[in-house]
């Protein structure tokens, strides 16, 4: 508490400096959304089914609600004691203070539209600090009749490049307060408009306090079903509901924002004022199918908390360089003085990592900084959804490399790297950190440096069955991912899963719910050009592709090259590079371990690199593949 009263002294001089010199204010410095961590309400699940629909933060719930509330009452405290002429406060509220929540269950209003009249029900902290904000900006303006508030309750933004996709397919897992939705350009020109808005006409003649909230968003929800029908749809008939006739041929927003309209003359766009698009022609079989990646890798993309480095030029393995544009995307877990990486596995994207992150390294945002990096083709990378010159190969040595640069850009130093850790594909990953980097300490979850030729049986499979949709556009999308969801179920759990029926045990009814709503559920919402470059990243690490690999002066390395045995090179290049002080390939969830990586796999690249510290954790489940909530059975996460 001591040290951070000069640096709270600090702000209020600036403020006060600011106040004196400014007519009025738009305050919009703020934590920008809702903690990825769900915050317990009685009414949210085990999964943050949100995820795949917004950017969410890394911040704790705490944290969230401590910077914006403290924030805020900073900025209206200060006016309040200071102000000696009419100052007025464009407050960027937020419209999840009604009711936003990481389940998409939990808040069921009676009556609808909402509106301004209908007090907020805050069900995590990102809309309680919003809801704290207001309230604090009402007791100020009562204490000072020269400061006035407007605050704007916005919904979710759509961006500008985005807005031509809407409407969006319907979605059971999408937040009924994320059903509303509003033009970035819109909401800028509402703070613009509540600027300049006459006084009467906002807060009425002489009464104080000088607060006003008003509601902002479309006049339309981000689908194309009216309104009524998806009440009914979410909210298992919708009865005890009430709404108006409109609801039920047009799909009307959940919130009326015509107080904003009318009071600041404001008048925001609706996707069915656009003329609709000329069908465009279908791609013949020598042109790629359209993809976009999955919901997930977009709500990264959009999230403010990730950060990308540039890889326009950088070198692959392969001899071709990537293109300019290319980025490497990652985030950032705590802020401590201990850097460790963390990069993504099959599939996932850094939001479904970050998690992870916390439990590995104790959550706490003192000791480490974790990096958490997005493999290439996770489709928050460079991907082929994000580009039409994707390179064929890319590789686990390739994805490091430019991990690396990317750590060495964002320090501006030689880094020292404490841990690299990684559950999958991200524990291949950290084992070529250490091979790279010298890292001391490798956290293997699941994972191993290199595979065998028992798990190229696997990726063939799956390469098969993603080729012909993506390079010859045979087929539908969903009949792509469906087959690949299906493939990957027989080999990402092991026998004693299906013989002793334990799908039973975590909520599935039958053999195909367990398939249709585990694997099946889990990818459908994926790029199948994505999967299938991330297949060939894993493929990399096997051998199967043709790559050169880079020899080193060791003479096993040499030895193993000869024999052009990748595992073996993997192992003895290793071995050459460190003397690891801890490995921990953890046995997680199936028994006896998967088919996708069997059992004892990552236990030999410990006994051949003579580690001094071998920990097998071995949980009464055992271990399994894909232990992320959209990528498989829905289990309880790793602690």
């Amino acid at each position: 508490a001591t040290s951070a009263t000069p640096k709270v002294s600090e702000t209020d001089a600036t403020l006060r400096k600011i106040f004196a010199e400014a007519d009025a204010l738009v305050h919009c410095a703020a934590v920008p959304g809702p903690s990825a961590e769900a915050t317990p309400t009685g009414h949210q699940r085990e999964e943050n089914a949100a995820a795949a629909f917004i950017g969410l933060e890394t911040l704790s719930p705490l944290e969230v609600l401590q910077q914006n509330v403290l924030s805020a009452t900073r900025v209206f405290a200060e006016l309040s004691r200071t102000a000696k002429t009419p100052k007025r406060v464009v407050y960027s509220s937020s419209a999840f203070a009604m009711g936003y929540s990481h389940d998409a269950l939990a808040w069921r209003p009676s009556k609808y539209p909402v509106t301004e009249a209908d007090d907020p029900t805050p069900l995590e902290t990102y809309g309680l600090s919003k809801d704290f904000g207001e309230r604090a900006a009402r007791l100020y303006c009562l204490a000072n009749e020269n400061v006035e508030v407007v605050a704007l309750r916005f919904t979710n933004i759509i961006k500008r490049d985005k807005s031509a996709d809407l409407p969006w397919p319907y979605d059971d897992r999408i937040p009924l307060a994320q059903w509303a939705w509003c033009h970035e350009d819109d909401v800028v020109d509402a703070h613009l408009k509540s600027l300049d808005a006459p006084t009467e006409a906002l807060f009425g003649g002489d009464e104080t306090p000088r607060f006003r909230a008003l509601l902002v968003a479309a006049p339309s929800t981000r689908f194309a079903e009216p309104t009524a029908d998806l009440l009914r749809r979410r909210f298992s008939g919708g009865e005890m509901m009430t709404w108006p006739e409109t609801y039920e041929t047009q799909p009307a927003s959940i919130f009326d924002a015509t107080q904003a309209s009318t009071v600041l003359d404001w008048h925001p766009r609706d996707w069915r004022d656009v003329a609709p698009k000329e069908e465009e022609p279908q791609p013949s079989v020598e042109e790629k199918p359209s993809v976009r990646g999955s919901a997930a890798a977009r709500a990264c993309l959009e999230a403010s908390s990730t950060r990308f480095f540039g890889l326009g030029g950088f070198q692959l393995d392969s001899g071709a360089a990537l293109p300019d544009g290319a980025r490497l995307a990652y985030t950032v877990v705590g802020s401590g003085p201990n850097i460790a990486v963390m990069p993504t596995s099959f599939g996932a994207t850094h939001a479904d990592v970050e998690y992870l992150a916390r439990a590995v390294f104790g959550g706490s945002s003192e000791n480490y900084s974790v990096y958490v990096f997005d493999m290439l083709g996770n489709g928050v990378s460079h991907s082929p959804s994000t580009t039409s010159d994707y390179p064929p190969v890319v590789t686990v040595a390739d994805n490091v490399r430019a991990q690396r640069q990317a750590l060495a850009e964002a320090l501006g130093r030689d880094v020292s790297v404490s841990y690299a850790a990684g559950y999958s594909m991200g524990a291949m990953q950290a084992f070529e950190w250490a091979r790279q980097d010298g890292v001391r300490s490798v956290i293997a979850i699941c994972g191993a440096s290199g595979c065998v030729d028992y798990n190229a049986v696997f990726l063939r499979a799956l390469e098969k069955v993603l080729e012909p949709f993506v390079f010859e556009g045979r087929g539908t999308r969903e009949d792509a991912l469906a087959a690949f969801g299906a493939v990957y179920a027989g080999w990402g759990t092991g026998y004693p899963w299906y013989r002793d029926e334990s799908w039973r045990d975590h909520g599935f009814d039958s053999l195909d719910d367990f398939l249709d709503r585990s694997y099946g559920g889990g990818f459908a919402d994926d790029d199948p050009a994505d999967l299938l470059a991330m297949v060939r990243v894993a493929a990399s690490a096997f051998g199967i592709i043709d790559l050169p690999f880079r020899a080193g002066p060791d003479l096993a390395v040499d030895a193993a090259l000869r024999r052009r045995d990748a595992a073996a090179h993997r192992v003895a290049s290793l071995a050459h590079a460190l003397r690891l002080r801890h490995l921990l390939p953890t046995r997680r969830h199936l028994g006896e371990g998967t088919r996708a990586s069997p059992r004892g796999h990552a236990g030999h690249d410990s006994l051949a690199l003579g580690t001094p510290r071998r920990g097998p954790l071995a949980p009464g489940h055992g271990y399994r593949a894909g232990v992320y909530p959209r990528h498989g059975p829905r289990l309880p996460r790793l602690s």
